[in-house]
């Protein structure tokens, strides 16, 4: 019986994380403006395939997927976090000069994968999954493999 009571409660939690879990799919007006610049700024408009806003029980963030197989990542105020362009080319205009730079001059047979904005930099990921970090003044700190 108490086997049952167990898998009841496990079962009955996992459903109401589930459902507290929802992705939309939304129109590009709806994302927060400064997404919606960031997005006309470094990519095309015309290239996206479909916006989602992820809601959960923290946060609200957005997912700007693009038919050329691009991805952008917004938080809930439309700062980007974090691009995957595996399939893409990864727009220069979005690193800070000094960042690309170092990248240029010491990588360039190298094509960047993703980039992670996080609280205290870069984290780059290069074609040969090299991860490149940097300070948030686009300062090389590290190699990671």
């Amino acid at each position: 019986m108490k086997k049952i009571l167990l898998i009841s409660a496990l079962l009955i939690s996992v459903w109401a994380v589930k459902a507290d879990n929802r992705d939309q799919q939304i129109a590009f007006a709806q994302l927060p403006k400064s997404a919606q610049t960031f997005v006309e700024k470094h990519f095309s408009k015309d290239n996206i395939s479909v916006i989602f806003k992820d809601i959960d029980r923290t946060s609200v963030s957005y997912e700007v997927y693009f038919k050329d197989g691009g991805e952008v990542e917004f938080s809930s105020n439309g700062d980007w976090k974090d691009i995957d362009c595996k399939r893409s080319q990864f727009p220069q205009s979005i690193l800070p000069a000094k960042i690309y730079s170092f990248l240029t001059r010491n990588h360039s047979d190298l094509r960047i994968i993703t980039v992670e904005k996080k609280k205290l930099g870069y984290e780059i990921e290069m074609n040969n999954d090299l991860e490149v970090k940097f300070d948030r003044s686009g300062n090389f700190l590290r190699y990671e493999d």
